[in-house]
């Protein structure tokens, strides 16, 4: 065990190293939700904070989201905020990003706190949420642990109720206590729990998915 910088003295262990958990590619395996349980949260929780990552998709999970789009062809949906791309691979979508953490001064803040930056996958289009909407006009977008946008904080953020407008459909995994509270809450959708909804949060019982269709 140790404590690893910037993670907010929460302990990290790498015995997920020693795990076959990767493809040739480098994408993540979707692998069934026990497969996860029976490692411990720890060695979870370890293996997405070095991978840049919050959301882990587990198999019961990525039926569960296929069930929602089940009703669009895949080339009408679009995951943003892609990162390294597992969750659009796995559903077979396009994925696109800002690619922000490419940038060099993120880069440099991210590495004086000690946080691992994500590595883009290189089938993620480098484009940022709104922009990906005009060009690929999606019946649904896809995000996972998307920050909405703040003119002060989080610049580089989503406006989510804007993109709402421009698509028919929204889903966003994400975590009660970091997106519960965004404005597009406002806006009427469907929440569902589930309990192969894995991710980094310390509380797993708030990961969440929530839909809004129009």
């Amino acid at each position: 065990m140790e404590i690893a910088p910037g993670v907010h003295q929460f302990q990290v262990n790498k015995d997920w190293e020693n795990l076959d958990i990767f493809e040739t590619n480098g994408k993540l395996k979707i692998l069934p939700t026990h497969f996860w349980l029976d490692q411990g949260f720890l060695t979870y929780r370890s293996m997405l904070h070095f991978k840049a990552q919050y959301f882990l998709p587990t198999l019961e999970a990525l039926d569960a989201i296929k069930g929602l789009i089940k009703d669009v062809s895949l080339d009408d949906c679009l995951e943003i905020g892609a990162g390294n791309g597992w969750l659009g691979h796995a559903l077979g979508i396009k994925m696109t990003d800002n690619h922000r953490q490419a940038a060099f001064d993120i880069m440099l803040a991210y590495l004086a706190n000690g946080q691992p930056i994500i590595k883009y996958g290189e089938d993620v289009e480098k484009l940022d949420a709104l922009s990906a909407v005009e060009k690929y006009k999606p019946h649904t977008v896809i995000g996972s642990w998307i920050s909405q946008k703040s003119d002060i904080t989080l610049p580089d953020g989503v406006d989510d109720v804007l993109m709402l407008s421009k698509v028919k459909r929204y889903i966003l995994i994400g975590s009660d206590n970091v997106h519960g509270s965004n404005r597009i809450m406002k806006i009427k959708h469907q929440k569902i729990k589930l309990p192969s909804l894995l991710s980094r949060t310390r509380r797993q019982e708030e990961n969440s998915i929530w839909i809004w269709s129009r």
